[in-house]
């Protein structure tokens, strides 16, 4: 009589297992991180489209005058109908700098996106935008850029 040798292999091994758990879990790491940057990236976009929007806007609200007038947010951005809030949840800030030029500010942003929108170039900006680190709090900054009458 012979006798006959069966394996009882069934499924997957544990060392198996733990090389697609560590995979996985790279894979999963992967994708927090492009989603971080992704919404990031979203968010100064966001300001980019807005800021260049007051610009336009302030502009044509005062085309006729020879100078601006004090001006205030509240004022402009009703006028204009763009949200006064900035996806960072703070108040964009537009007020008169001088007889011909305008600043609008975005306070209490990520740092480290303030710090990217300044370094970009801007379209039609009088100065270079400058980004202001927060005192008491190395996270946030205050972003401000300057614009011309035309």
């Amino acid at each position: 009589m012979q006798t006959l040798n069966k394996k009882h292999e069934s499924g997957r091994s544990m060392i198996e297992m733990v090389g697609v758990l560590a995979v996985m879990g790279l894979i999963t790491a992967g994708a927090f991180v492009l989603i971080s940057n992704a919404s990031a990236s979203q968010r100064r976009n966001r300001v980019i489209d807005d800021v260049m929007n007051i610009a336009t806007g302030v502009r044509s609200l005062y085309a006729e005058h020879d100078t601006f007038p004090p001006i205030t947010s509240a004022t402009v951005l009703s006028a204009l109908s763009i949200n006064a809030t900035s996806p960072y949840n703070t108040k964009y800030e537009i007020k008169t700098a001088s007889d011909t030029t305008f600043l609008v500010t975005v306070p209490d942003m990520n740092y480290n996106d303030c710090s990217a929108l300044s370094i970009k170039k801007w379209k039609d900006a009088a100065t270079t935008p400058t980004c202001t680190q927060k005192s008491g709090d190395a996270t946030k900054g205050t972003f401000v850029i300057t614009y011309n009458k035309l």
